[in-house]
């Protein structure tokens, strides 16, 4: 099962706890930042998203089918959560756009995941929960920086840049 909302404040905790998704699988979090330094980022293309990890691969997910139809605007930040266990750190990303309709092309700053139990997920997103102790070391955050257009139907790999002990922002 994939969930998918728009990002908009802290109240995305309330928006998670309420989809059910609060096992103790591994679940993975993802964060997309379109840019919003530079004209025309947004995209009104189909976009495609595939996570990889140590333990598997997410199916292919077309973000428009889980996120309202506008999204991927100038300075957006959407989120979905990946319950398939594709092991405890996101190793790469796939990203594809079909380069459909106008203004296709897409300025993406970058992905942040956020892999751990959706109970540890809903804590960090929550700033009164963010402190809690030792949950940033439950948690494996990795950056994906593109600061780049996403055109065509190329798919876009991006290695993480590593383990961070910092919290959601």
């Amino acid at each position: 099962m994939t969930f998918a909302s728009k990002w908009r404040t802290a109240a995305a905790a309330a928006l998670l706890a309420a989809t059910g998704l609060t096992g103790a699988s591994a679940e993975t979090m993802v964060f997309i930042r379109t840019s919003d330094n530079v004209s025309g980022a947004g995209t009104d293309s189909n976009v495609y998203i595939k996570l990889h990890g140590p333990s598997g691969v997410t199916k292919r997910v077309r973000l428009q089918d889980d996120l309202d139809c506008n999204i991927l605007e100038k300075g957006d930040v959407e989120f979905l959560v990946f319950s398939e266990n594709i092991g405890p750190v996101v190793t790469k990303i796939e990203l594809e756009s079909d380069g459909r309709y106008a203004g296709s092309d897409w300025h993406l700053h970058e992905i942040t995941t956020t892999t751990g139990s959706m109970n540890d997920i809903v804590l960090a997103v929550n700033p009164l929960t963010a402190g809690t102790p030792g949950l940033q070391d439950r948690l494996v955050h990795s950056t994906f920086s593109y600061d780049d257009w996403i055109t065509g139907k190329e798919t876009y790999p991006g290695e993480s840049a590593g383990r961070t002990k910092r919290g959601i922002e």
